[in-house]
């Protein structure tokens, strides 16, 4: 062994471990991407998949809101939000409209006429009725409940319903 390659393989710069080194380096990297891919692609097919079943219970919820008053509306979005089977931030974020949907499927004006203006304004305007069904207990009912009514409000209001996130 001559001096120089002794001081390459003492310093770790020896030539057959270059392309090695780059060759670990383009499988990490490839499985990386190909991972990401695989997410991405399995990602892609659940929110098609969802965006397909919340659009057809839309249509049931337009359907069975023309035979339910508000409270029967509130209910019904309740046990959706329960039994939805999209993903779980779709659900979160169709609550509103999920409620919007059903309130415009009937005549809603004797609710809309019993509510005061300065009520729905206020941010616990619905909170005594999710309290009386049970929807205070744990912050996030609470964020559905509370959703439900901002809907209903936004609904005599003539408003469009912003929709708040709802922490899992």
């Amino acid at each position: 062994m001559t001096v120089e390659s002794r001081e390459r393989s003492s310093t770790g710069n020896d030539a057959s471990q270059a392309p090695r080194s780059t060759k670990v380096h383009y499988w990490v990297l490839g499985a990386l991407f190909g991972g990401s891919l695989l997410m991405g692609v399995v990602s892609y097919g659940l929110f098609v998949e969802s965006e397909t079943s919340l659009q057809q219970e839309f249509a049931d919820m337009a359907e069975s809101g023309k035979e339910l008053s508000v409270e029967g509306c509130v209910d019904e979005v309740l046990t959706w939000r329960g039994q939805c089977s999209a993903m779980a931030t779709l659900c979160d974020r169709s609550i509103g409209r999920m409620m919007e949907i059903c309130m415009n499927a009937a005549d809603r004006t004797s609710y809309c006429a019993g509510i005061a203006a300065t009520e729905t304004v206020r941010t616990t305007f619905g909170f005594e009725e999710c309290k009386a069904r049970g929807e205070h207990e744990t912050r996030r009912r609470k964020k559905v409940c509370g959703t439900i009514y901002r809907a209903a409000a936004a609904h005599c209001d003539g408003q469009t319903v912003e929709q708040p996130a709802v922490e899992p």
